[in-house]
């Protein structure tokens, strides 16, 4: 169950590396310098960037949307105008990063990943931290069928009415991990063993559980091994 699990937690290291910021940091949602404060949203502006990050065997593209202050917004033109050569989206995502902006939109996913295989990410964050009411805050399909959903509420892992984490492979098996308020509650884990279906409930922390000796094959995360998508 272990290397499973860790199919899950890698990819939050993506998230985790493109916020500058670590994934489900519990506590009041504060805004980054580069963004006003609380009450002041109308005079908040998005920047969305995009670029291919590459890796030995694979490659994906980043799309990712930031708020930022109108001031900041009228500084990274000026600083953009100011390039001998145009600046790449890797480029203007660092300087956004390096004044403070985080990722944040309204409307849809904050960051979308597609790998050349066809796998896909997408993360919904509000402020730079993982949040979505109405479904899952963190999604992978990979390119063998296998899926991956993370509930999320202001940055902490959280669903009332069923699992906040949920894997399900293209073998069958799946991992429910239920959470509140980010506090661990139960893990429930369903799959078929010798043409027999077998489910389990463990009380105690994910990893726990011993499935299937098989594992999907799934796009190696960033931040995880090779360079740095941030």
């Amino acid at each position: 169950m272990s290397g499973r699990k860790k199919t899950f937690l890698s990819s939050l290291v993506i998230v985790g590396a493109l916020m500058g910021g670590t994934v489900a940091v519990a506590g009041p949602p504060q805004a980054p310098s580069g963004v006003t404060a609380p009450g002041q949203e109308a005079l908040l502006t998005h920047v969305t960037v995009s670029y291919t990050t590459s890796y030995p065997d694979a490659s994906v593209e980043n799309r990712m949307t930031y708020a930022v202050s109108q001031k900041t917004s009228r500084e990274e033109k000026i600083w953009q105008a100011r390039q001998q050569t145009p600046p790449s989206g890797k480029d203007v995502k660092d300087w956004l990063v390096s004044h403070g902006a985080s990722l944040d939109r309204e409307d849809g996913p904050a960051y979308i990943g597609i790998w050349n295989d066809g796998s896909t990410e997408e993360a919904y964050l509000h402020n730079g931290k993982l949040d979505r009411a109405d479904g899952p805050a963190h999604v992978w399909c990979h390119a063998d069928g296998s899926t991956e959903e993370g509930y999320f509420r202001d940055g902490m892992k959280n669903r009332e009415n069923g699992p906040a984490v949920v894997v399900r492979f293209s073998d069958g098996y799946t991992s429910e991990v239920y959470y509140r308020d980010g506090k661990f509650i139960k893990e429930v884990a369903s799959y078929y063993r010798d043409g027999k279906f077998v489910k389990q409930e463990s009380p105690a922390p994910p990893s726990v559980i011993t499935g299937p000796p098989t594992q999907p094959t799934a796009p190696k995360a960033p931040g995880a091994s090779g360079p740095d998508p941030t």
